[in-house]
């Protein structure tokens, strides 16, 4: 058995904690261990530091961790008193009316007395929404759901007791398209009606493929080419068709004589900029305009440099493209074959030779 004392009530929060008068946690649960029951004691300590400050936000997340671990009288009133504050009159409703049937059994007239009173004066402030199928909605197997939580066929229709604030209407059905909404309700007695709409058929899933014919065989065939096995790698020399490599050529060489004529361009322009530079810049003084044109020169030339490699790296690459062409549309005596080899323990050039 084990029981919570609470603290000293203020003036500020006697409206609060009206609720706490006595004993402010009854026996713990059946069931629930010491250590659940250590850290339920913790957070309702905490909590109820919390809601003295008017920190109720804070509060009720951690009372109701705490009636969680170990479910008692005091702390499910000390919730109801929570998010009645919180202006969460649904959930402190059910809460109070959780309260008085718990009360009851255990035979504690107080208590159902103040959670019976305040259910009563919360009911006519409740707010609520009523799902319904719309109008030629006859979906089977339809399944809602409200925050998350399922709302069975029988409730369709009723009006359910919400919380003031957005809450997300979801419906789903066997090869459907799911459907959802979000409602917003006011906390004066507001009710809003929610209509399912007859959902979408969900697009058909891809046929599988005909099985082959009854008796007939398939058996997968794999064509490696006359390629040689690499005298280096060990691995397939692999065939490239010489429309394709000729194709590649005319790539390779168009981009790599554009780069070359662009670093050309910017060669100049460095030059240019480097004689600004000269003029504008006497001895150790410099203008602002002598210092922009010293650093636009350096760009040019930078600029100049690399497009200068690249266009060698591109003409070098397409006179091996239009070689590797010419030799694999007329091999000859003399003629030496230089491709890639790739295996699984290393990698190299092949070299072949035909004489």
């Amino acid at each position: 058995m084990s029981s919570r004392i609470g603290a000293e009530r203020t003036a500020a929060c006697a409206l609060v904690l009206a609720a706490l008068v006595g004993s402010s946690h009854a026996a713990r649960a059946d069931g629930a261990s010491a250590e659940d029951a250590a850290v339920a004691q913790s957070l309702f300590d905490e909590a109820r530091r919390l809601m003295i400050a008017d920190r109720f936000a804070q509060a009720c997340p951690k009372l109701a961790d705490s009636y969680r671990l170990d479910p008692a009288l005091g702390t499910l009133l000390n919730l109801a008193v929570c998010n009645e504050r919180l202006g969460k009159t649904a959930s402190a409703w059910a809460e109070y009316r959780d309260a008085e049937s718990i009360a009851k059994r255990e035979g504690r007239a107080g208590r159902v007395t103040y959670a019976r009173e305040h259910a009563a004066q919360l009911e006519p402030r409740l707010s609520h929404l009523v799902l319904v199928r719309a109008e030629g909605n006859t979906d089977r197997g339809l399944e809602v759901q409200m925050d998350g939580v399922t709302v069975g066929e029988p409730a369709l229709g009723s009006a359910i007791p919400v919380d003031p604030g957005a809450h997300r209407v979801e419906a789903s059905a066997t090869r459907k398209k799911p459907w959802s909404v979000e409602v917003t309700v006011g906390d004066r007695a507001e009710e809003k009606r929610v209509a399912i709409p007859l959902l979408e058929d969900a697009p058909l899933p891809a046929p599988p493929p005909p099985p082959p014919p009854s008796g007939a065989t398939v058996e997968p065939t794999v064509d490696l080419g006359p390629a040689a096995s690499s005298p280096l790698g060990g691995g397939l020399e692999p065939r490239t068709s010489p429309h394709a490599s000729r194709t590649l050529f005319y790539v390779v060489g168009t981009s790599g004589m554009a780069s070359l004529a662009f670093g050309a361009v910017a060669g100049m322009q460095a030059i240019v900029r480097w004689n600004d530079r000269l003029k504008l810049c006497a001895g150790d003084g410099c203008t602002q305009s002598g210092l922009n044109a010293d650093g636009a020169a350096r760009s040019w030339a930078l600029a100049s440099d690399i497009g200068l490699g690249v266009g060698a790296v591109g003409i070098a690459a397409a006179g091996y493209l239009f070689w590797s062409a010419s030799a694999a549309e007329a091999p000859r005596a003399g003629a030496v074959h230089v491709a890639p080899t790739l295996s699984s323990r290393s990698a190299g050039l092949g070299v072949n030779a035909l004489w």
